[in-house]
């Protein structure tokens, strides 16, 4: 089974799987304890966790400034957010200044706006995602406050329920990706996705695209690898895969099933000419496997016991 976006969804799902014993693929959904806490040995995901978003980004935030007002909604990934961040805050020599944690599908976001300029930050940190992420910047652009006070985000994505919905005069932050099409280091063979899908849908791929790609591709050669469609198989085939075919390979973490691989940070353009390429890419979120190892975490950090199969 290939899907679930939202952190909240995914972990409903992981239950089920688990429970019929079923491989599960997870193209999004970043909160933590999917892979910490909550892991099971019959799901694997593609995306980066919070906390590896937020470290690629935390840099950016203390070039902006040190006071800092948070933004998130108020479900698991929100949290998760909100959480890792606050941490981080003491490393970056950063304070919090003011936090609204914002429930799903808030029609306006007008009120929350007014309080974050009383507050004055330096830079506010956002994890606002889909409808709500698109009506919060068509605001804050309504409202005069794009570029006033800078704004960073992590796992964003280009769809029509994000950017390419904002639309480029409302577009403005720094955020982290995991991925982007028109990211030079790309390998030849995500390269020829990108052309293969322009060719049939007229538009680049999403990063979402990316994930839910590299997700059945995973799957489809563990499969092959196995020479099996038996569960037990698949996972154990899951578990040895890798993909070699850039500089920097990347692997599913065989203790909580997580993609080790860098997501990337990008920037807003000043000018955006491309109706479906908003972005400058800035760097990757870690520059080598040791860094991005480290990143991720340990299995005491991570806090996963991955049950037998």
């Amino acid at each position: 089974m290939l899907g679930g976006n939202y952190s909240s969804s995914a972990l409903a799902m992981m239950t089920v799987a688990t429970r019929e014993k079923i491989p599960l693929l997870l193209p999004g959904a970043a909160a933590s304890e999917i892979t910490g806490k909550s892991c099971s040995r019959y799901t694997f995901r593609t995306q980066a966790t919070v906390p590896v978003q937020l470290r690629g980004a935390m840099p950016y935030v203390a070039q902006l400034g040190k006071k800092v007002y948070f933004i998130t909604p108020s479900y698991a990934y929100g949290q998760d957010v909100l959480r890792s961040a606050r941490g981080m805050l003491k490393e970056f020599g950063a304070t919090e200044v003011g936090v609204d944690e914002v429930p799903l599908n808030t029609a306006d976001y007008s009120s929350y706006i007014l309080k974050i300029r009383q507050a004055k930050p330096d830079v506010l940190i956002g994890g606002l995602i889909g409808g709500d992420f698109s009506s919060f910047l068509k605001k804050w652009n309504e409202m005069g406050m794009k570029d006033k006070i800078p704004y960073v985000s992590i796992a964003i994505t280009d769809t029509d329920t994000d950017f390419w919905n904002v639309g480029p005069q409302a577009s403005s932050g720094i955020f982290v990706k995991p991925w982007h099409h028109n990211n030079p280091t790309n390998t030849a063979a995500e390269k020829q996705m990108v052309a293969e899908f322009e060719k049939k849908y007229g538009r680049p791929p999403s990063d979402k695209s990316w994930s839910a790609w590299i997700a059945m591709r995973s799957l489809l050669e563990a499969i092959t690898a196995a020479k099996s469609t038996d569960s037990k198989a698949v996972v154990g085939a899951l578990e040895k895969w890798k993909n070699t075919e850039g500089d920097f390979p990347y692997a599913y973490c065989e203790w909580d099933h997580q993609l080790v691989k860098p997501a990337v940070i990008v920037g807003v353009k000043k000018q955006i000419v491309d109706k479906w390429d908003f972005f400058d890419v800035l760097k990757p979120t870690s520059a080598t496997e040791a860094d991005t190892a480290k990143a991720f975490g340990s299995k005491e950090e991570i806090g996963c016991v991955m049950p037998a199969l």
